[in-house]
């Protein structure tokens, strides 16, 4: 038995949850460091990592990574994998999870198993691919003044639409996706 009964304001250790681990993992190192030596790190099953120097490596993976996957830290027979939840200007604000009775699968197949829940093109990576259509656009040796002032247009107008509409489907996507996963 896994007693995942967490509701809206449960208070639980970040240092041992991977909801805990993405969003330290957002924090400088020092602020990192500082956090973790005032907590009272508990040994909460045989797993739970406590040392504080070992958790700071694993804070710095986590964000090399962009994500933490927890197995049986917080509770013998629960894991866990988290991502981080980026506002506008990509700060972290918070974090989505998914958890999981260790016995169903394994820790290696966690992420794999639940790709789909936390994919979303990088932050970026489709402005990118219009940057690079326009920069191909206005390379072209026989483009007329008008041609070249239209594809200039796309770029000055068209392309903060289309960077708001992104934001909005990828917020769109991670509420839906959220929804579904309370379903």
């Amino acid at each position: 038995f896994v007693d995942v009964g967490r509701t809206v304001g449960s208070r639980i250790p970040a240092y041992c949850t991977s909801l805990g681990r993405v969003l330290l993992s957002s924090l400088e190192p020092e602020r990192q460091r500082a956090l973790l030596k005032a907590s009272r790190l508990q040994q909460n099953t045989p797993h739970t990592v406590t040392d504080v120097d070992a958790l700071c490596r694993i804070l710095a993976t986590v964000r090399e990574q962009g994500w933490a996957l927890v197995d049986q830290e917080m509770e013998l027979g629960l894991r866990s994998i988290a991502v981080p939840l980026h506002d506008r200007g990509g700060q972290v604000f918070a974090a989505l999870n998914v958890s999981v009775q260790a016995e169903r699968i394994a820790a290696n197949d966690l992420f794999a198993r639940f790709d789909w829940v936390f994919y979303l093109a990088p932050r970026g990576a489709l402005e990118d691919a219009i940057d690079d259509i326009i920069a191909d656009a206005l390379k072209k040796e026989k483009m007329c003044f008008f041609e070249r002032a239209a594809v200039k247009s796309v770029m000055l107008f068209v392309k903060p639409m289309i960077r708001k509409a992104i934001e909005g489907l990828r917020q769109g996507v991670m509420f839906q996706t959220v929804v579904q996963a309370r379903t």
